[in-house]
């Protein structure tokens, strides 16, 4: 396995913006365009004549085949279909935009957004492309125009990397964001100019913290990377042993609880050859090599970086010492990786998790492709014969360090460390599996772990009937919520792999049918009556806090669709399963009060006392992900109860299945905003990238509150 670098040039998941087609685009100037396109691969290779005809041409539109042309600025393969996609989507705009609609008190403009520049997202190469159903709308000339449905996935020009541009799904809070602020500056509730305002630390765009173009952050980094080596030893050195213990403390309870990849009982053996380590390496190089020694070394680097990065929400200090501690594993990666074995996978989950509190110290895409692929090498996602390890070796875990004594022969094992091997190899996978399904999805990506060849069993029991039972302590409880959290994380790829995959395919053919969504959410809704823990609980913990959390956030995520196509076109004719017609749009209630719950548990959490068990709770920067969902959702609701062109369907608990429709409870959405902003000027604190659209959220949530208040809804 070849060593990966903290710091790379690229995110392989990242995707390079085609030129966005000006908005003046007239039927001339298509011909025009269309007359400029290349000749296709096919025509290419065969030596054949090719002509510009959409979406295929005549050659292979004869030979039944994909026509695909190379696009040398994005070097990359594209089908000619997606061509035509962006000239409809053109014709599109300016179909909405000679239309006429009227606007809130304000003339018509076209709801451009100036601080990111949306164009339509290219669909797989090996995808064939499908006609997506007609929507009609009015031509300049009067008459009816059928154009293909778009997609909600966009690709974004990076402000800080010229000629790069950002890809986020459909599944992602910023592809909502986008269908907000175009929504919002349609009717007049902000303008392009609050967008282009610069915030506290200057404009940025949402999420460029942990999809950061490497580049362009490099030089910066490189700046301070010698400052950082050398202030490690004085921050470490003035570390004392009971300090570092306490950090490991910490490591144990919060993050190794939520993804458990170390193995507790092997801590006390790592930390005495670190501390063994750190007085030889007094006053020598700081990147001096250590041999075996490197593994214990720097496991108990990354936890205590990890853990001051926890504690840092309460310390601020403690971020230099995280900082410091990671400057000292950092040395080691390329020794601690640079074989196929366990060691290595637990060192870049080490790694992950310390860029989901500082993204921009590490490439989080490329050490997550690591990382999947080194763990199906070694087999962790399938299940194994008892006593034997996945490569058919028996498994024997590491309970000496190999720095301090020679790896033992493959031999029996007992049973009980045969287990407690096989519970930590269980533990690991479904650890990376959650971080690199959740990233993925808050990104709206694919994944590198398909579900298919998934056998490995998840890491505790659950017995239902006794989860919550009294005489179940809080560490089981803990166990058995986290284990239970993986089932969700199992679900939720399911409804993303129906509802959001592949991208750029039509949006009329993802939509679900409301049957279909009720389907899902009885299976979410049973999936949580299973481990429900009482609000206030003495048993609670971070793991509960997560199922808590994953469950309101999957709400979100499930009926994200609906609230994307109500933002979009409101109605428009499309309906779902009969509900909703010509200007009405359908939305469900459910994620509304998710999203309310959503920011209660955040408020709570960030509030909690430093000693309290909700105090050792990461918030990494998918918390961060998790608040801008909830807030962007709440303010979808408004503004489109303030549209008044949706049907708001009745909470799908409550036993009913009517489907009248249903008055949100505004009262709550006052209470909830000035928490939302709260939470959003607080991870714009910790992670400057989020504060790009603070300012603009401020605004909408100020201008959405008096409406309702002026127009007699909230009362």
């Amino acid at each position: 396995m070849s060593s990966p670098a903290v710091r790379h040039s690229a995110s392989p998941r990242q995707s390079l913006s085609p030129t966005a087609t000006s908005p003046r685009t007239t039927s001339t100037t298509r011909t025009s365009l269309q007359q400029l396109l290349p000749t296709c691969q096919r025509c290419r290779r065969l030596r054949r004549k090719c002509d510009t005809q959409l979406p295929h041409c005549r050659p292979c539109q004869r030979a039944g085949v994909e026509c695909l042309l190379f696009d040398h600025a994005l070097k990359q393969t594209l089908p000619r279909a997606y061509v035509q996609s962006l000239l409809t989507r053109v014709e599109h705009l300016e179909a909405v935009k000679a239309s006429g609609r009227p606007t809130a008190g304000h003339t018509t403009k076209t709801s451009t957004v100036k601080a990111s520049t949306v164009v339509a997202t290219p669909p797989s190469s090996s995808a064939t492309t499908q006609a997506s159903p007609a929507a009609s709308v009015v031509a300049p000339d009067g008459h009816p125009h059928s154009v293909p449905s778009p997609t909600y996935d966009v690709v974004v020009p990076s402000a800080s990397s010229a000629g790069k541009s950002r890809y986020w799904g459909a599944s992602s809070v910023f592809a909502l964001t986008v269908e907000i602020l175009q929504h919002a500056t349609a009717r007049g509730y902000v303008t392009t100019d609050d967008m282009d305002c610069p915030g506290p630390h200057g404009q940025q765009e949402p999420g460029s913290d942990i999809d950061a173009d490497a580049d362009a952050h490099a030089r910066a980094d490189a700046k301070y990377a010698e400052a950082d080596v050398n202030a490690t030893a004085g921050h470490l050195g003035a570390a004392t042993e009971a300090d570092i213990r306490s950090l490991l403390q910490l490591y144990l309870v919060s993050s190794n609880t939520l993804y458990g990849f170390v193995d507790p009982d092997q801590v006390q053996a790592d930390l005495e050859v670190y501390l063994a380590v750190r007085r030889q390496r007094s006053g020598q190089s700081p990147t001096a090599s250590l041999g075996d020694l490197a593994h214990p070394y720097f496991r108990i680097a990354m936890m205590c970086a990890i853990a001051c990065a926890t504690r840092a929400r309460y310390r601020p200090q403690r971020t230099a010492e995280s900082l410091s501690y990671y400057a000292a594993a950092v040395p080691f990666v390329e020794e601690v990786t640079a074989e196929v074995s366990p060691a290595s996978l637990q060192a870049l989950l080490l790694l992950i998790l310390f860029c989901l509190f500082f993204p921009r110290k590490g490439d989080v895409w490329k050490l997550l492709d690591y990382a999947c692929r080194l763990a199906l090498e070694l087999g962790y996602h399938t299940e194994v014969e008892e006593g034997h390890g996945p490569q058919g070796h028996p498994d024997v875990p590491d309970v000496t360090d190999p720095a301090l004594s020679a790896a033992p022969a493959p031999q029996a094992v007992p049973s009980s460390m045969a287990s407690q091997a096989e519970k930590l190899r269980r533990a690991t996978f479904w650890g990376l599996y959650a971080i690199e399904r959740i990233v993925g999805q808050l990104f709206g990506r694919g994944s590198d772990l398909p579900e298919s060849i998934v056998t490995v069993a998840y890491p505790s029991a659950l017995v239902s009937a006794a989860a919550t039972s009294p005489g179940v302590d809080r560490t089981a409880l803990q166990e058995m919520s986290i284990a239970h959290h993986y089932r969700l994380v199992y679900l939720r790829s399911e409804i993303f792999r129906t509802m959001y995959l592949p991208a750029g395919r039509p949006v009329d053919e993802k939509t679900p049918t409301l049957g279909w969504l009720r389907q899902q959410y009885q299976t979410l809704r049973a999936w949580r009556d299973e481990l429900a823990l009482p609000e206030g609980d003495a048993r609670e913990g971070v793991a509960t806090l997560t199922c808590d959390v994953g469950y309101d956030a999957t709400m979100c995520f499930l009926f994200q669709p609906l609230l994307l196509r109500a933002l979009r076109g409101g109605g428009g004719g499309d309906a779902v399963d009969g509900i909703g017609a010509d200007s009405v749009a359908v939305v469900a209630s459910d994620p509304f009060y998710s999203s309310l719950r959503l920011i209660r548990t955040y408020e709570k959490i960030v509030r909690a006392p430093e000693t309290s068990v909700l105090g050792s709770y990461p918030m990494t920067f998918m918390s961060a992900h998790y608040i801008y969902l909830a807030s962007s959702t709440l303010l979808a609701h408004a503004l489109l109860r303030l549209d008044g062109r949706i049907c708001t369907l009745k909470r799908m608990g409550d036993g009913s299945e009517g489907d009248d429709g249903e008055e949100l409870d505004w009262g709550m959405y006052v209470d909830a905003s000035s928490s939302c902003l709260i939470l959003l000027a607080w991870c714009g604190e910790r992670w400057p990238g989020m504060l790009g659209m603070l300012g603009v959220y401020q605004k909408l949530f100020a201008r959405t509150v008096r409406e309702l208040i002026r127009r007699g809804i909230l009362k």
